[in-house]
């Protein structure tokens, strides 16, 4: 070291690549170690600056930079009210008001820890992260240049204009709208007026920006608020992709609103507008359906929705059930002693109103058991019946008319013969399988709680 007088400029230091210099600097000799007192001091180690308005050279590699602290390293910059940087491993502590920024990008933090060998820094406090997206709160975080990538751990919190993300861990591709959460992940999906329009918990979920694609896995509920008329559709699976007007769900497929219920393999959803009930739903592989009290089963469903009022919020809504494949149809009879009406056929069109189902066709070769009650006789009779085609209208969620078109041929019970009903092949009947609506509200609400109330809270 070189002693100097205040206001003279000197250079400190010169070891290969490392430069150490100082307006002024008082050297002092401490537990057999020269000490250095630097004021508005220089230090470059290879493609690393740092500037600060006073420095304390310990005499064993450790420099303490004081007093507007500034760490250059190409495009970035490290801003901070100290730095304690060990010269042999090119590792800097800095603390007080840690500001990491190269143009794009904005991350501060009480403190951090930088490397300038790696280009990585690590916050191990309360960090909150910038870009042109959005904004992200973590307690933890690790930028790191080489890989253009930002890591964030513990209570993660991101806000995006169309999009809340939280999780217990979460990384993204700055200023590239791509992510990838894992743990408890809990989304909230919102439209231009800032309105929530969806909200999707998973284990873990992949936000890919080039291509709009969001893949969620693990445990997944998706809720989706219906504007037009007011509704929530849940959507429970093991593996969901969402994209534009598209979403595919696979696995264990539950779904549930306040008109029917479902359970099938797999699902497409693809909406005409979002918030509105206009949509197109498919389903494939063991499903079956619920709709008031009637189940359907079939190898797979297509169900239309549309607002047919003409009035925006008048909330009049037809649903158009198409079955295919092994189609059988059931419900409880009224009056019949909890017997169980039967249906089957190839094919399935239904129609629904406002929850309530209107109608429905079966056709080719339909077959039928029915219980009805004779108005004339008032007594209760069953129909064992083979038809081209059936159509059952219904009103009240009790079927008002029947009929038979094509060729017929079938056998008529009265109620002292009942017991000789035999079922239908391929018979099913299985309400206990019904998805309970108010219990997967239960655990939306609660996952809510935890995964976004939970988290918000520390903006």
């Amino acid at each position: 070291m070189i002693p100097t007088h205040p206001g003279r400029a000197a250079k400190a230091q010169e070891t290969g690549r490392v430069f150490l210099e100082a307006d002024s600097v008082a050297t002092s000799l401490v537990a057999g170690r020269m000490v250095s007192e630097l004021v508005n001091a220089r230090f470059s180690q290879g493609t690393t600056e740092l500037h600060a308005d006073r420095a304390r050279d310990e005499g064993n590699d450790l420099v303490l930079f004081r007093g507007n602290v500034v760490i250059v390293e190409a495009a970035d910059s490290v801003f901070a009210d100290q730095v304690r940087y060990d010269r042999k491993t090119g590792i800097g502590l800095a603390e007080g008001n840690v500001v990491l920024t190269d143009g794009n990008v904005r991350l501060s933090a009480p403190s951090a820890r930088h490397h300038t060998l790696t280009g990585e820094t690590f916050f191990s406090e309360t960090v909150r992260f910038e870009d042109s997206l959005g904004v992200l709160l973590a307690e933890r975080g690790l930028f790191s240049k080489r890989s253009d990538r930002a890591h964030f751990a513990g209570r993660v919190w991101l806000e995006r204009s169309d999009v809340r993300i939280g999780a217990d861990s979460l990384s993204v591709l700055p200023g590239a709208d791509t992510a990838w959460a894992t743990g408890r992940v809990g989304v909230v999906l919102v439209d231009t007026a800032g309105t929530d329009t969806a909200r999707i918990f998973a284990d873990s979920l992949h936000r890919d920006g080039s291509t709009g694609v969001t893949n969620v896995v693990g445990r997944i509920l998706v809720a989706r608020f219906e504007a037009e008329p007011p509704d929530t559709l849940l959507i429970a699976a093991e593996r969901a992709r969402f994209g534009g007007a598209r979403m595919t769900a696979v696995d264990s497929v539950v779904v549930a609103n306040e008109s029917g219920a479902l359970r099938s393999d797999s699902m497409i959803v693809i909406d005409a507008e979002p918030g509105i009930r206009n949509r197109e739903q498919r389903f494939f592989g063991g499903v079956q359906a619920w709709y008031e009290g009637v189940q359907v089963t079939s190898d797979s469903l297509l169900a239309t929705s549309h607002d047919d009022s003409g009035v925006p919020g008048a909330g009049s809504v037809t649903d158009s059930l198409k079955a295919y494949g092994q189609v059988f149809v059931a419900r409880q009879a009224a009056g019949a002693g909890g017997r169980i009406d039967q249906m089957k056929g190839r094919f399935l069109e239904a129609v629904t109103r406002e929850g309530d189902l209107s109608s429905m066709r079966l056709f080719p070769n339909a077959e039928v058991i029915l219980y009805v009650h004779d108005a004339e006789s008032e007594r209760m009779l069953a129909f064992d019946a083979l038809s081209d085609t059936v159509f059952v209208a219904f009103e009240g969620g009790e079927p008002s008319e029947v009929l038979f078109l094509g060729e017929t041929a079938g056998t008529e019970y009265t109620e002292n013969l009942f017991e000789q009903v035999r079922d239908l092949p391929g018979y099913l009947w299985v309400p206990q399988r019904r998805p309970d609506r108010e219990r997967l509200r239960d655990r939306m609400r609660g996952l809510a709680a935890e995964r976004i109330d939970g988290r918000k809270r520390q903006e």
